[in-house]
């Protein structure tokens, strides 16, 4: 399974100026070290890199990889390499997003509001203050008529959004900058009322823009470190949660590795008694990988019937949000290490008929002399994954 990268945009020696307009970030610095935090916690096994310098932005942008996810860490503001003007500029973050599947999260406020340079200033681009936005949306034919400031309402993808990073919000919350879409309407709304968005991911093309309306304001201040780490946890629970839902391959793959993590590390110390035997102890194994999935915020079925398969089987569990099927295994004796190899090979041909991955969980009471050589029996199939504990 491939790891998912993040990019943080962070230049450094952009900063707002008295005579500017405020981004609605007190520090890029520390709103890239919330976004790293909240990415560790939420998704442990994606990479994070950033990008310090304007010569770097404009390599990626020139040369674009596909896929990228690009997670703005200076507010309304955007960096501008020196070689273009600001149309320019957006105009290529729109052509990237849509023709290179690039996904843009913009944290706080109107996204592209303004750009930055390396004279340590901030530029409104217009006096509208969203041209820059339309020149991405254009590339969608979605069209802007209008912001407003509005008490917007949590929809259900967006307490699904909060709970991943661990955030508690109101039902419903302040939003300074809602955007009113003329035309189109965003893939997934976070926050909304009527046709009103506070928060939402507004597909562009083969990519996506993903915007949080409100500001520190809406928190009852100027722009500080609480705000920033708020616009933070925020930004990425909507990020992760658009993942979730409309690139189910990208999300699964740092979601299943997660869990395995969480399986390797936590399982053991779960199961009482500490060497379960018979019927009792799968039991108390299935309860475990229950109460860990519960702890992840991961949705399940438990005993899921394939379809037409020969066995009638059943999957002690399923996600279907990552395709993936979890099987679960009691080793108590030599003689159970021989059957549960060949149920696990029984298991695979019909899982893979249905899913994408499949992780197999074996509680080993000491009785799997070769864990590793056994693993690799079966981790030779695509998506195939097992874990002894």
């Amino acid at each position: 399974m491939t790891s998912v990268t993040f990019t943080v945009v962070n230049i450094r020696g952009i900063n707002n100026v008295n005579s500017a307009n405020s981004p609605w970030i007190s520090s890029p610095d520390r709103v890239e070290g919330e976004v790293r935090e909240s990415l560790r916690k939420a998704a442990p096994s994606g990479r994070i890199e950033a990008i310090h310098t304007l010569g770097e932005l404009e390599n990626i942008i020139t040369h674009p990889a596909d896929d990228s996810i690009l997670i703005n860490a200076h507010g309304e503001s955007f960096p501008k390499p020196d070689k273009w003007d600001w149309e320019d500029l957006f105009d290529r973050l729109g052509n990237n997003l849509r023709d290179r599947s690039w996904t843009l999260v913009s944290l706080t406020g109107i996204p592209l509001y303004s750009y930055g340079t390396h004279e340590r200033a901030v530029h409104q681009v217009n006096d509208a203050g969203y041209t820059g936005l339309n020149i991405v949306l254009s590339k969608a034919d979605v069209t802007l008529s209008g912001i407003v400031s509005t008490v917007a309402m949590q929809t259900g993808e967006g307490l699904r959004a909060a709970k991943m990073v661990n955030l508690p919000l109101q039902g419903q919350q302040s939003v300074s900058r809602c955007l009113i879409l003329k035309s189109g309407l965003p893939e997934i709304g976070f926050y909304s009322v009527g046709q009103v968005f506070g928060a939402a991911s507004i597909r562009i093309g083969r990519g996506r823009l993903i915007y949080n309306g409100m500001m520190s304001m809406d928190f009852g201040s100027e722009p500080n470190p609480r705000s920033d780490r708020l616009l933070s946890q925020l930004g990425v629970g909507f990020l992760l949660g658009t993942l979730r839902r409309s690139d189910v391959p990208v999300y699964a793959t740092w979601r299943v590795e997660e869990l395995i993590t969480t399986f390797q590390d936590n399982l053991k110390s779960m199961v009482q008694p500490s060497k379960p035997k018979g019927r009792k102890g799968e039991t108390a194994v299935h309860k475990s990988i229950e109460d860990i999935l519960k702890i992840k915020g991961l949705e399940y079925v438990k005993e899921r019937q394939i379809p037409y398969s020969p066995r009638n089987s059943h999957v002690d569990f399923v996600v279907e949000e990552c395709n993936l099927a979890i099987e679960a295994k009691l080793c108590n004796s030599k003689s159970d290490s021989t059957e549960i190899a060949d149920q696990i090979n029984a298991d695979i041909l019909v899982y893979s008929t249905r899913y994408e991955n499949i992780v197999f969980v074996v509680y080993d009471c000491g009785f799997i002399r070769q864990p590793t050589a056994f693993k690799k029996n079966f981790e030779r199939y695509p998506g195939v994954r097992v874990v002894i504990v």
